[in-house]
């Protein structure tokens, strides 16, 4: 999945040109990518390596991956309990934003994401320095 200013979507390539293979090129859950135009790219935030269905939950300002779970459900209730038993968080890629966040399959190009394939994000952009993301693994 890729994560990125909504406003930068259509520099996305997906598997047309080299950003999908750039973003399959990240280690661990999460990572940046750059992309766009070679005189002026752009960050995006790779998370996991799997297009599983994903989620916002504004309670907790995270991005949430249905990766197992028997019902919708099920999946909320064990967010809420991995968050509040997490008692170390990694600390993860830092990424500036100034406007609402677009998540989908990273192999897409950004113009070919329709909307059952495409998450938008509003989150606030007026804060001066970069939001720090932390990454944490439910068991």
């Amino acid at each position: 999945m890729i994560v990125k200013e909504e406003s930068l979507r259509n520099l996305w390539g997906g598997y047309v040109n080299s950003d999908y293979e750039n973003a399959c090129e990240v280690d661990g859950y999460a990572g940046l990518v750059t992309f766009g135009e070679p005189t002026a790219p752009v960050t995006g935030l790779v998370i996991n390596e799997i297009p599983a269905p994903t989620a916002f939950m504004e309670e907790y300002r995270s991005i949430v991956q249905w990766i197992s779970s028997s019902s919708d459900a099920r999946f909320v209730e064990m967010v809420r309990e991995g968050i509040a038993s997490v008692s170390m968080w990694d600390e993860g890629p830092i990424v500036r934003v100034n406007g609402p966040l677009a998540i989908f399959d990273a192999a897409l190009p950004g113009t070919e994401a329709g909307a059952d394939e495409l998450l938008l994000v509003e989150i606030e952009s007026d804060t001066p320095e970069p939001a720090r993301e932390s990454i944490g693994w439910i068991p």
